[in-house]
């Protein structure tokens, strides 16, 4: 059900406490999706992160989680034993979610490990094609940035309205290297209520083996229900070390996204260099991001 990064190899309902404890046996960092809480925090701050999740892209809240470290650059890491929560069951959790965030989350997961001395939710909470949510205590819409949950910025809550109304497509794309080429894998995911039609994407990459730009437009003819995804691959036929690759999807009557990044190849992996992603809060055009970060491929 996580389209956003999961940091486990199992699924959320077979984690086991032995998981848990060789996930937190090394420095385990928050970021954009993923968030952790000791036991002694209050159902006012689970309300925040779930709601900062669900109006951005998704991620992964665990209450019980090691203390963080106090160090003045080890903020929002943890490492060491699990903590207690006070929250009894998974439905105590669900019970405050529902009633304090309107409107109600749809979609999460929660999972509750619990012994003697420990007890440890672990709450999956996608992308919301209802944002934006208000948290109800404080009236409040949170946003997830980078490792942080904050209020959200009136032009944040503006697009999220829009997006509700005019259909919302989420891109996910993984780059892997091959022998000769670069594999592209794209997913388009609908998360609105209304339906999507005529879904398309165009990929261009620079520069590229005997050619100046690479361009692949495809179309997608059948229609994409509520959280029906859309996935293909694209072989790009790279010749530098370092490439520009930039993905828009479009459809009717949804608004358009574009994906962009300059990457570095290395003989097994690839790294991102520098990324750009058009919902995100004052984001320049394209052309601008592309024209600003160019040096990246010399």
């Amino acid at each position: 059900m996580n389209p956003h990064p999961y940091p486990f190899k199992k699924s959320i309902q077979e984690l086991t406490f032995a998981d848990l404890e060789e996930y937190f046996s090394q420095k385990r960092r928050e970021n954009q999706h993923l968030e952790f809480k000791s036991g002694e925090v209050t159902i006012d701050k689970i309300l925040k992160e779930v709601g900062a999740f669900l109006n951005a892209e998704g991620g992964v809240l665990i209450i019980g989680a090691p203390r963080e470290l106090e160090r003045p650059h080890d903020t929002g890491v943890c490492i060491g034993e699990l903590t207690k929560s006070s929250f009894e069951s998974v439905d105590t959790v669900k019970t405050y979610l529902s009633n304090d965030i309107i409107p109600p989350p749809p979609r999460l997961e929660i999972v509750q490990l619990q012994d003697s001395t420990r007890n440890v939710f672990v709450i999956d909470i996608p992308a919301s094609p209802a944002a934006p949510h208000q948290v109800l205590r404080n009236g409040k819409y949170y946003f997830r940035d980078g490792d942080m949950s904050r209020p959200a910025r009136h032009r944040e809550v503006e697009k999220m309205f829009a997006n509700r109304q005019n259909g919302n497509l989420q891109i996910q794309l993984k780059l892997d290297k091959e022998v000769d080429d670069l594999s592209l894998a794209i997913s388009i995911e609908n998360l609105s209520s209304k339906t999507a039609k005529n879904i398309g994407y165009k990929v261009q990459c620079l520069p590229v083996r005997q050619m100046e730009r690479f361009v692949v437009e495809k179309y997608f003819h059948k229609t994409l229900n509520q959280h029906q995804s859309w996935k293909d691959k694209v072989s790009i036929p790279y010749s530098s070390e370092r490439i520009y690759i930039q993905v828009d999807t479009f459809g009717e009557n949804l608004i358009t996204k574009t994906k962009a990044a300059f990457v570095a190849i290395a003989k097994t992996r690839t790294e991102l260099l520098a990324t750009y992603y058009s919902e995100e809060i004052n984001a320049p055009s394209p052309v601008v991001f592309f024209e600003t970060n160019k040096y990246l491929l010399a």
